[in-house]
């Protein structure tokens, strides 16, 4: 059967599990809350939820919200991270410090710190490391593509207590209306403020002084075909990152013979992930639980 087949069933299939799902997610355990670096408490912070009735090791998904970049909490994904808890998986979502308080790179070292210390901590809470997968929504989905697609990540784990631990290799990527290039021409001008607000902590656009510095920020220069699959989910709508960046990313995945899998959700706009009961966050979580289940 071919796997765009055998997706859309799963899919089907799940979506008819939804109620039943969302009926059973105020049972499921409570989150352990930690810190991953001790510098700033209040803001790298994450929860571990693990399933209820499954066996250790547990497959993992580590979750990064969305928010420019400059909002944001454990709170922003909480109705996702509970259907993935609920269908079995262990989730780990995290925070990281958001702009105008710091400045690119914390987001970036912070993501990767988050995930040292999933590895560092993986037997105390019964993660398989062969099975982490990471989920990212809009400026979260441009740091899950970044913890994918870079090859050495030791310059963005300078300080960080973990620093020293094997990171895993991530089964697989999930993004949800992912930034990707902040200079592409159809995200102008948010690409540019947001990238400004990233890299300066101001309001503005790029200047011939800056532009360098935002044409750096992009994935696509990171991407080379060691990175694992990828699911990526938009809509067609989306009137804050248009889609055109999620096709972007998968061109050039594909470009090195990565396999990626393009969600194009009609009528959506920008910030589903969260609303999983109906809709376009129903059906892209159906679509994502599809995407990890299959072989």
């Amino acid at each position: 059967m071919p796997r765009l087949l055998l997706n859309a069933l799963l899919a089907l299939a799940l979506l008819a599990l939804a109620p039943f799902a969302a009926a059973q997610t105020a049972d499921l355990p409570q989150p352990e809350r930690s810190t991953y670096d001790d510098d700033l408490p209040a803001q790298q912070l994450l929860a571990v939820y693990l399933p209820e009735n499954a066996a250790p090791p547990y497959p993992t998904v580590v979750t990064i919200h969305g928010g420019g970049f400059f909002e944001g909490s454990l709170r922003t994904l909480s109705p996702l991270v509970r259907r993935f808890q609920a269908a079995g998986y262990a989730v780990v979502n995290i925070t990281y410090r958001l702009v105008p308080d710091t400045l690119y790179p914390a987001p970036l070292e912070d993501a990767f710190c988050a995930l040292a210390w999933v590895s560092a901590n993986a037997d105390n809470f019964g993660i398989d490391r062969q099975r982490i997968s990471v989920l990212g929504e809009s400026a979260g989905g441009y740091l899950a593509a970044r913890l994918a697609a870079v090859d050495d990540p030791s310059p963005w784990l300078a300080g960080c207590p973990n620093g020293d631990a094997d990171l895993p290799a991530l089964q697989a990527a999930i993004l949800y209306y992912p930034i990707i290039d902040f200079m592409a021409e159809d995200f102008q001008p948010i690409g540019g403020a947001l990238s400004i607000g990233l890299l300066e902590g101001r309001r503005g656009l790029p200047d011939d002084g800056s532009r360098a510095a935002v044409a750096a920020l992009s994935v696509l220069p990171d991407v080379e075909g060691s990175e694992p699959p990828f699911l990526i989910i938009h809509g067609d709508r989306d009137r804050l990152v248009p889609v055109t960046q999620s096709l972007l990313l998968a061109e050039a995945l594909e470009a090195v013979d990565v396999p990626a899998e393009v969600l194009v959700l009609p009528d959506a706009d920008h910030g589903f992930a969260a609303r999983v009961g109906s809709g376009p966050g129903a059906e892209a979580v159906a679509a994502a639980l599809s995407f990890l289940a299959a072989p």
